[in-house]
Order: C-alpha cells, then sequence, then structure tokens
C-alpha cells in the first residue's frame, strides 16, 4: 500500500535566525559563524535541482522564493547563497 505522505531524504535543513541582529553600538550584524544563528526549524528535504557548482555544507542561504503545492501539501523553496559559515 503506497503511504499518501511523500518521504524527504536528501538531508536535513535548519531555517535559523540571527541570535543578536544588532551590534553594541546598534549596527546591523551579518552572522558568519553557525554559532551566532538561533535554530527555529528543523526540515527534511528532497533536493530537486543543484548546479555543480553549489555547495551545501557550511553555507548561509537565504530563500529568495517560496512555492506551495496545496494538492501534494509540499512547498519548494529557492534559495540564494549569502556566505560561507566558519
Amino acid at each position: 500500500m503506497k503511504s499518501r505522505f511523500s518521504t524527504f531524504n536528501d538531508g536535513v535543513l535548519f531555517i535559523c535566525k540571527p541570535e543578536s541582529d544588532h551590534s553594541s553600538f546598534n549596527a546591523v550584524k551579518n552572522p558568519t559563524k553557525k554559532k551566532e544563528l538561533e535554530k527555529i526549524l528543523k526540515l527534511n528535504y528532497n533536493e530537486m535541482y543543484r548546479r555543480e557548482q553549489d555547495l551545501i555544507e557550511d553555507m548561509l542561504y537565504s530563500i529568495i522564493d517560496l512555492d506551495k503545492d496545496r494538492d501534494r501539501s509540499e512547498m519548494y523553496l529557492y534559495l540564494e547563497e549569502v556566505r560561507k559559515l566558519s
């Protein structure tokens, strides 16, 4: 019997926000280290498309677009590379 749920087994991604978004003199901070990010949500994913030059590990990405497929209860994230995290 086929499950009505999709399986997402290519990996795990974390939706994060900066732990502190401003410095001591009120300038906007851009996180450069993993420890500067607060994990909000953990999602399993299936990779639909990736260019050869894209390296997923230790990279910070911004979500630039989101598509929803209500019939299948799925969403598609379009990511843009921001910087490498240390």
